[in-house]
């Protein structure tokens, strides 16, 4: 008697994880990669574009690094943040894994401690361990500390420090850092930390509802939309004041943008496309991150043309 029938789930059963496991990572990730894992490799691409000659087996060397980073890095913060999220995301956000039910609590906790310890052992041996430890403290305090439940702590202090060991990690992934780097991410972090207050305007029926303080449920929704759009509007003239060095073009396109986005906040009138906004203020993130990379590629280009 035959035993195909029976054994051929079993042949398929690692086929099966493999999907399942894709698809949990989807599920906990897909609407932060534009904040996370695609910004963080833009960084190490301007890293690598300040070698002067980089060998293709460094290149892809170092992009391979900076992927398997920066995934790691999102995964770890958005595992513990929908952990204790949990009661939000079954209002605002259904579809996550947990309140989806495709993956229990219990499940949760161990793809966060094997993910985490996966993280920092790549951070070892990548030499970026200081970046991941302040991330690492990032998390553990906006998640299990609560200081999510406070826009102040959750978007300014916590986001902005996030960003700035998202940003350094990127870039020392390829090159040595410089002050001058530094001085550059950390005035991005900050003006980062302040707009991104706009992502809590899809939330606000379950953040209100669990009782947490953000932006727009302390100030109501009206008024929060005009205060925003305010500060979204002047960002670029602040980054300037503080030597944000970007190219004149550069610094137009982040004005125009950021003056777009200043009248979505104030159009806004649905989750849906107050999710869109922000989805925009996180393009605008990565354009910024890769601006001086196309800036310098530029004035190559017209170096080049010049000796013609």
């Amino acid at each position: 008697m035959s035993t195909a029938p029976s054994q051929a789930p079993i042949a398929l059963l690692p086929f099966s994880m493999v999907y399942r496991e894709i698809l949990i990572f989807w599920r906990f990730t897909w609407r932060d990669w534009s904040a996370a894992i695609i910004p963080g490799m833009l960084r190490t691409v301007a890293a690598l574009c300040s070698h002067p000659s980089p060998s293709i087996e460094f290149v892809l060397g170092a992009l391979g690094r900076s992927l398997v980073y920066f995934i790691l890095y999102l995964y770890v913060f958005n595992i513990a943040n929908q952990i204790t999220g949990l009661d939000e995301d079954r209002i605002n956000k259904p579809d996550r894994p947990l309140p989806a039910g495709l993956l229990s609590l219990r499940g949760a906790y161990i793809r966060l401690f094997l993910l985490a310890a996966a993280y920092i052992y790549v951070s070892v041996a990548w030499g970026v361990l200081p970046w991941t430890f302040l991330w690492l403290f990032v998390a553990a305090a906006v998640t299990f500390g609560r200081y999510d439940r406070y826009w102040f702590t959750k978007n300014i202090v916590f986001i902005g420090a996030g960003t700035f060991a998202q940003l350094q990690a990127g870039w020392a992934l390829a090159a040595p850092l410089t002050q001058r780097e530094t001085h550059w991410v950390l005035v991005l972090s900050i003006a980062l930390g302040i707009t991104i207050n706009l992502q809590d305007l899809r939330d606000v029926r379950g953040d209100a509802a669990t009782q947490r303080r953000t932006m727009p449920v302390v100030l109501g929704e009206s008024r929060f939309r005009w205060v925003m759009a305010l500060i979204t509007a002047v960002t670029p003239y602040v980054c300037w004041l503080f030597d944000f060095q970007l190219a004149f073009w550069a610094g137009i396109a982040l004005t125009v943008a950021m003056f777009y986005l200043a009248g979505r906040i104030l159009w806004g009138t649905s989750k849906e496309y107050d999710h869109k906004s922000y989805m925009v203020l996180t393009y605008i993130f990565c354009g910024s991150v890769i601006a001086p990379v196309v800036d310098a590629s530029l004035d190559r280009m017209r170096l080049d043309l010049s000796i013609f």
